[in-house]
């Protein structure tokens, strides 16, 4: 029997006040699969971005329940959401969000120095790159890779701390199309070997389309749900 994750009840988000005032996402309710993937696709401006860190626990709704194993987060301490993603979510941007002046080791790691896990860190740290085939960069600063390595770099970041939910906001958008595929065979390797559940934002119906699962959000709303998991 599936079981689910993570769970988002009538969820809204504005951002600005007065006449400036966008709402973003105005009452959406999604239910999340363990060890499914999850694409969420919609024209720029839509939401998208904005309900995947709601899920991700990177920004908070203004009103609605987000649920992660049949909890509560809407009570969660600031020091609780932090500890709570470093554990269980990770993360992958377009825009990789590396910094430059560290190496390529000293990026991956970084999970694993904020949750203070010190064993064996540089162990694994090699055993993820090694995966991802960039074992022999682990010494060199990252602004000296390509787009496709950095992206790599940040699927490593990711999941070196072995978390149950990777959210990925248009993880191929800043690459070519081989890089764009090499990265997208990555995460669906991720979320079918290792059975981490995959949400991805993304404007590829290519991409989309290989997920188990689509959803469609238009201004705010969500529209549509189609895929194995339709009914849920």
């Amino acid at each position: 029997m599936t079981e689910t994750v993570l769970s988002v009840r009538d969820i809204q988000k504005s951002y600005g006040s007065g006449s400036g005032r966008f709402r973003a996402l105005k009452g959406v309710s999604l239910n999340l699969v363990e060890g499914e993937s999850l694409a969420i696709v919609g024209k720029s401006g839509s939401g998208k971005s904005t309900l995947l860190h709601l899920m991700g626990l990177l920004d908070i709704p203004d009103e609605g329940e987000i649920l992660y194993r049949g909890k509560s987060l809407s009570a969660l301490t600031s020091r609780a959401a932090d500890t709570l993603r470093n554990q269980e979510f990770g993360f992958v941007f377009q825009s990789f969000h590396l910094d430059p002046h560290s190496t390529v080791a000293e990026n991956v790691s970084m999970p694993l120095v904020i949750g203070g896990v010190k064993k064996d860190r540089r162990r694994r740290v090699i055993e993820v790159l090694d995966r991802l085939g960039l074992a022999d960069r682990a010494d060199e600063r990252t602004s000296v890779l390509s787009g496709g390595q950095k992206q790599r770099v940040a699927i490593a970041r990711a999941v070196i701390a072995k978390p149950r939910i990777l959210f990925a906001d248009e993880p191929t958008g800043a690459l070519d199309s081989t890089n764009g595929e090499t990265v997208s065979q990555l995460l669906f390797d991720l979320n079918k070997q290792e059975g981490i559940t995959l949400v991805m934002v993304t404007h590829s119906p290519e991409l989309a389309s290989t997920c188990v699962r689509q959803v469609v959000i238009s201004d705010g709303l969500l529209l549509s749900t189609s895929g194995e998991g339709a009914a849920r």
